[in-house]
């Protein structure tokens, strides 16, 4: 079954007003899916591997969790203008992500090593717990609300992330340690932190965080002048 063979029947290149639901179906490809929804669109529970044939507009969420995804690559998707969840799938990067999300992204509970492809900046939560990743390179670097990273293999915060609107969440990673000091030579900013060291919040860092930040901003400066040949004395 496809899911021109649903109730919904082919809507390829088509308009489709309202939320389209095609869960607990054994689908395994999207072909005859319209082009633009008015509304959601969820495709979860099924045997999906590929989103090719999705929606190219999605003016809800997009849910296509618990499927079998490997990869986003070939997706139509150009623009959710709500959440996007890709969780309980089998992916392993998020290289060729839809680019235009406009609020949470959800992509826990995959075999994700890597945050290569998430948008570098989330306008709502982003969710990444349960999966395999070791450290924070070439994630997101601003998020809106939450950023939840727990449960995870982390040995590091070092990565692209610097500001988090409400809470970072790095619980129940056994092999991060120091975790104070991280966030603070990391430099990422958020009201609250809950970590396996404790839970805190920014007051609670913000001196250490904003002298180190000058440490950081002097050291910067400094090899910038050397580059260019140039002294500060």
């Amino acid at each position: 079954m496809k899911f021109k063979d649903t109730r919904y029947g082919d809507l390829t290149n088509k308009e489709y007003i309202g939320n389209v639901d095609v869960t607990f179906l054994d689908i395994p490809l999207l072909e005859g899916s319209p082009k633009i929804v008015k509304g959601d669109f969820n495709c979860s529970y099924n045997e999906i591997k590929f989103l090719k044939f999705s929606p190219e507009i999605i003016e809800g969420n997009f849910d296509c969790s618990y499927n079998k995804v490997e990869r986003l690559k070939k997706n139509n998707i150009k623009k959710i203008k709500g959440d996007f969840n890709c969780s309980y799938n089998k992916l392993k990067t998020l290289e060729d992500s839809p680019k235009i999300i406009e609020r949470d992204y959800i992509c826990k509970n995959n075999e994700l090593s890597t945050l290569d492809g998430v948008l570098k900046i989330i306008n709502g939560n982003f969710d990444c717990k349960f999966n395999n990743l070791t450290s924070l390179e070439n994630s997101s670097v601003k998020v809106k609300n939450n950023f939840d990273c727990s449960f995870n293999k982390l040995k590091s915060l070092k990565g692209n992330l610097v500001f988090v609107g409400e809470a970072f969440d790095c619980r129940n990673n056994l092999e991060l340690k120091n975790i104070k000091q991280q966030i603070i030579e990391n430099q990422i900013q958020a009201k609250y932190y809950y970590t396996d060291e404790g839970d805190f919040t920014f007051e609670k860092i913000k001196k250490e965080f904003e002298e180190y930040g000058k440490i950081i901003k002097e050291k910067n400066l400094n090899k910038n002048n050397i580059n260019y040949g140039l002294s500060i004395y």
